[in-house]
């Protein structure tokens, strides 16, 4: 059984969250926001994990961004980027990113039960919401959720386009 962590108030990060041991955390963000400030040039994640990481993100929260992130060099971040076994769960809540909410590599997985997922910018004229590295084993599996700009039954961020949509469950426009 994970640690639970219950947000008290709203957070402002500036320099972003590194998990990269084997534990399990529950995020209970408790109708809270959390804003990434980007005051590390260069650093543009709010959370990275790898190892074998499991991180379930619950309680109708919100992540979003502010000016100095926009001033940054390179405004175009992740809220999520997974590596190693490491795996998300995201239950509901608001997800504004630069340009990709979450980005699986090496053997990762995401979840996506609910929530709203929206993109601040594109690249090549497309949002790239959510994103496999290419030539990584890691898996999507939406079953819910509303993307704004993006469609997870056709998602032109895979080369070629791919459904990543979970089995038995379907996209609707």
């Amino acid at each position: 059984d994970g640690s639970t962590i219950t947000l008290l108030d709203d957070v402002v990060d500036s320099y972003g969250v590194d998990i990269s041991d084997d534990r399990e955390l529950i995020l209970d963000m408790a109708g809270h926001t959390i804003t990434y400030g980007a005051q590390v040039e260069g650093y543009t994640v709010i959370f990275d994990l790898s190892g074998n990481v499991k991180l379930t993100i619950q309680g109708n929260g919100s992540f979003t961004f502010n000016d100095d992130y926009l001033n940054d060099k390179d405004p175009i971040g992740y809220i999520f980027r997974l590596g190693g076994n490491s795996t998300i769960t995201i239950n509901d809540g608001e997800y504004l990113c630069g340009l990709t909410c979450i980005q699986l590599d090496s053997n990762s997985k995401a979840t996506i039960n609910g929530g709203k997922f929206s993109a601040y910018g594109t690249w090549g004229d497309r949002y790239w919401i959510l994103n496999l590295i290419d030539g990584c084993d890691g898996i999507f599996e939406v079953k819910g959720g509303t993307f704004v700009n993006y469609d997870p039954s056709n998602s032109e961020t895979e080369n070629p386009t791919d459904n990543i949509v979970a089995e038995g469950y379907e996209a609707i426009s």
